[in-house]
Protein backbone atom coordinates (compact mmCIF):
# COMPACT_ATOMS: atom_id res chain seq x y z
CA UNK A 1 0.00 0.00 0.00
CA UNK A 2 1.40 3.43 -0.87
CA UNK A 3 2.21 6.03 1.75
CA UNK A 4 -0.65 8.17 0.41
CA UNK A 5 -3.14 5.35 0.94
CA UNK A 6 -1.76 4.83 4.42
CA UNK A 7 -2.32 8.53 5.18
CA UNK A 8 -5.86 8.39 3.81
CA UNK A 9 -6.63 5.31 5.87
CA UNK A 10 -5.32 6.95 9.03
CA UNK A 11 -7.58 9.94 8.38
CA UNK A 12 -10.61 7.75 7.68
CA UNK A 13 -10.04 5.54 10.69
CA UNK A 14 -9.58 8.63 12.80
CA UNK A 15 -6.28 7.95 14.50
CA UNK A 16 -2.72 6.95 13.74
CA UNK A 17 -2.08 3.32 14.53
CA UNK A 18 0.57 2.26 16.99
CA UNK A 19 3.54 0.50 15.39
CA UNK A 20 2.38 -2.95 16.50
CA UNK A 21 -1.11 -2.32 15.12
CA UNK A 22 -0.03 -0.86 11.78
CA UNK A 23 -0.26 -4.11 9.79
CA UNK A 24 -3.71 -4.87 11.18
CA UNK A 25 -4.85 -1.31 10.51
CA UNK A 26 -3.57 -1.42 6.94
CA UNK A 27 -5.31 -4.75 6.36
CA UNK A 28 -8.57 -3.33 7.72
CA UNK A 29 -8.14 -0.21 5.60
CA UNK A 30 -7.49 -2.25 2.47
CA UNK A 31 -10.67 -4.23 3.13
CA UNK A 32 -12.66 -0.99 3.61
CA UNK A 33 -11.26 0.43 0.38
CA UNK A 34 -11.95 -2.79 -1.52
CA UNK A 35 -15.53 -2.90 -0.24
CA UNK A 36 -16.44 0.78 -0.54
CA UNK A 37 -14.12 2.50 -2.99
CA UNK A 38 -12.63 0.08 -5.52
CA UNK A 39 -15.78 0.06 -7.63
CA UNK A 40 -14.72 3.52 -8.88
CA UNK A 41 -11.16 4.19 -7.64
CA UNK A 42 -7.91 2.35 -8.21
CA UNK A 43 -6.74 1.39 -4.73
CA UNK A 44 -3.44 -0.29 -5.59
CA UNK A 45 0.04 1.04 -6.23
CA UNK A 46 -0.53 0.90 -9.98
CA UNK A 47 -3.37 0.75 -12.44
CA UNK A 48 -6.19 2.95 -13.66
CA UNK A 49 -9.44 3.55 -11.84
CA UNK A 50 -12.45 1.55 -13.10
CA UNK A 51 -14.38 4.83 -13.36
CA UNK A 52 -12.47 7.21 -15.64
CA UNK A 53 -13.31 10.33 -13.61
CA UNK A 54 -12.41 8.80 -10.22
CA UNK A 55 -8.81 9.54 -9.29
CA UNK A 56 -6.70 6.65 -8.02
CA UNK A 57 -6.34 6.77 -4.25
CA UNK A 58 -2.58 7.06 -4.60
CA UNK A 59 -3.03 10.47 -6.29
CA UNK A 60 -5.62 12.04 -3.99
CA UNK A 61 -3.07 14.23 -2.21
CA UNK A 62 -2.37 16.04 -5.49
CA UNK A 63 -5.86 17.56 -5.44
CA UNK A 64 -7.02 17.30 -1.84
CA UNK A 65 -5.25 18.06 1.44
CA UNK A 66 -5.05 14.71 3.21
CA UNK A 67 -5.63 16.38 6.61
CA UNK A 68 -9.12 17.48 5.50
CA UNK A 69 -10.04 14.35 3.60
CA UNK A 70 -11.94 12.69 6.45
CA UNK A 71 -14.25 15.72 6.70
CA UNK A 72 -14.72 15.87 2.92
CA UNK A 73 -15.60 12.17 2.80
CA UNK A 74 -18.09 12.59 5.64
CA UNK A 75 -19.76 15.43 3.75
CA UNK A 76 -20.01 13.33 0.61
Amino acid sequence: MSSICTAVLAAVIGHAAAAQDRAATEKRGEALLAKNCARCHAIGRTGASPHSQAPPFRTLSRNYPIEGLAEALAEG
